[in-house]
Order: C-alpha cells, then structure tokens, then sequence
C-alpha cells in the first residue's frame, strides 16, 4: 500500500485580513511547516517550525485516504479556498482544491482535529472547520 510522503494544505482567505494565505506542510520524517503570508505592505511571511516522531506522522497519515475525498466547490462571500495536495511514496499525487464553508464533509473535520492535537501550532491554523 502506497505512503503519504507529504501533504500541502494552502488556505486563501478572501476580504481584507492582515494574512491572506497560509501554508501547512507535513513531511513523512516529521518536519511540519506552517507559513502565514501577509498582504503585501503589513510585512513578513511568519514561518513556524516543528518536529515529530515519522511515527506520529506516519499514524496521522494513516487516518486518511485522501482519494476518496470530494472537492467543496460550494463557497459563500468572504469565504476561504483550499488546496490540499498529497504525494506518495510511489510519485503519485492528489490535488483537491475548493471552498471552506460550514458544511464541510466529516473526513475535513476530523483531519482539523488530528492534526490540532498532534501539533501545539504557536499560532491557531485555518483548517476546513474555521
């Protein structure tokens, strides 16, 4: 069975926010990035930096199989869009993309919920359940 080897989840916000989009990455050996990027003229990209066991990593993964997901293509004013791009082991990669809003499938909210409690985020993500 093919291994999740990386997972991106980018989250555009739409409106006039201090940050307009982050980035998770979650690496199989355990390194997980979490990037804030501001609109141009408020200042630097805030980037935090963690490390896991691979085998926490690999559990988390393990919760998911991200080819059955559907994309949320129904969206609201001032909503967030998404990006969740998953790579195997084998080469193969998954792009989901769409639009958060509150009737997010229950898969979207139990990835938000296993991920809050493998990583203590410095600052809280957006995840599929804002």
């Amino acid at each position: 069975m093919k291994k999740v080897k990386n997972l991106v989840l980018d989250i555009q916000r739409n409106g006039m926010p201090k940050y307009v989009k982050q980035s998770i990455e979650i690496s199989s050996n355990g390194y997980i990035n979490h990037c804030l990027y501001p609109m141009v003229y408020l200042g630097q990209m805030k980037k935090y930096e963690f490390k896991l066991e691979e085998t926490e990593v690999e559990e988390f993964f393990s919760n998911f199989d991200f080819s059955t997901w559907k994309e949320i293509k129904a969206h609201y004013i001032n909503t967030h869009s998404y990006t969740l791009k998953v790579i195997y082991d084998d080469g193969s990669v998954i792009v989901k993309n769409g639009y958060i809003n509150t009737n997010m499938p229950e898969c979207y909210s139990i990835f938000d919920e296993k991920l809050l409690d493998l990583v203590i985020f410095v600052e809280r993500p957006w995840l599929f359940t804002l």
